[in-house]
């Protein structure tokens, strides 16, 4: 395999994304990724211990300035060290002009290339993929079509801005770190309320509402409250286009997450552009995010109607999977 790079500091970003506070770690070398190879392009994903959260990042190779792959290495499976693939690249790549990836079915060379023609070569030590690894990679092969299929009809969606939800999810840990009373102003749950989640203790309920055709202009579409020693908080967001590019909400929804399952997407949202978080019958969530190096939203993205969808092929992006309570250690799927 053979892959030329040449947004390298973008591909630093979706790395980053993957990052994970409690993810799976060997011999005490940090966190490693799990790289899947094809025809098709890269994909590195990354897990919690628990099995609660799933991400990956799919590099395909429509974003790669030449990509070759031999039919050979058709769905080849290693794990790599998350932070030394970090560390090669900010420490040599940050201001490269290209990046090419080669796999050689026991190692992955990285060579970097800088502007002034300099090139430098690190080699990453590949590591096997355990059977536990080869299961979830399946579990997160299988629900590609859900997430990736912005048009299913049996799913519904919020699209928000990254800096929002980063900001409110902030908010959410500092209060649940704090064992003393929080104290604000207690705003009623609105009857036309799209999105509302609850927190209660170490855990968030999910409601979602489907919206009423007489709703008012300025009816909530997002609520966050919680509760600590008796005492409530709530965060309400109303229909705005400087929040919410887009939602579509068809079904009512309830379900209940852990807080430290939702906490996991902190170092993602500092780093991507756009996303849309959607949700099934299950309660399963798909965090879907693009990563670019321009922050601004795409043309593409910000107009949105009931068919909406991301337009991934021409960009890097990762996508989250995060399970609600009863999932967990279960069986889950997006059918």
């Amino acid at each position: 395999m053979e892959a030329y790079l040449a947004d390298v500091p973008t591909f630093i970003k979706a790395i980053q994304s993957l990052q994970l506070s409690r993810a799976i770690r060997k011999d005490g070398d940090g966190q490693f990724l799990t790289c899947s190879i094809s025809t098709s392009g890269i994909k590195l994903s990354n897990h919690t211990t628990g099995k609660d959260v799933f991400c990956c990042c799919w590099l395909k190779k429509e974003i790669f300035k030449k990509f070759e792959c031999l039919n050979e290495l058709e769905n080849s499976h290693f794990d790599i060290c998350l932070n030394t693939l970090i560390n090669c690249i900010q420490v040599f790549g940050l201001d490269a002009k290209m990046a090419i990836l080669r796999y050689d079915n026991a190692n992955l060379h990285l060579s970097i290339t800088e502007d002034e023609g300099a090139m430098t070569d690190c080699v990453l030590c590949t590591y096997h993929t355990s059977e536990d690894i080869c299961e979830i990679q399946r579990f997160m092969n299988t629900n590609d079509g859900y997430r990736s299929n912005g048009s299913s009809t049996n799913t519904d969606y919020i699209m928000i801005f990254p800096h929002v939800l980063r900001d409110l999810l902030k908010d959410l840990c500092d209060i649940a770190k704090n064992d003393s009373k929080v104290s604000c102003e207690y705003m009623q749950k609105n009857v036309y309320q799209v999105f509302y989640i609850n927190m209660i203790y170490n855990q968030m309920t999910l409601e979602l509402f489907p919206l009423n055709i007489n709703t008012s202009p300025k009816h909530c579409v997002m609520s966050f409250s919680c509760k600590l020693d008796g005492e409530e908080c709530c965060w309400e967001l109303f229909d705005n286009h400087n929040v919410f590019p887009g939602y579509r909400i068809d079904q009512y929804h309830n379900h209940t997450y852990m807080i430290k399952s939702l906490f996991q997407i902190e170092r993602a949202l500092a780093v991507c552009s756009t996303l849309r978080i959607k949700i099934n019958k299950e309660g399963l969530l798909a965090i879907q995010m693009i990563i670019k190096q321009d922050i601004h939203p795409t043309k593409e993205v910000q107009s949105v109607n009931a068919d909406a969808s991301l337009k991934y092929i021409n960009y890097y992006n990762t996508e989250v999977l995060i399970l609600p309570v009863n999932k967990i250690n279960g069986s889950a799927s997006f059918t």
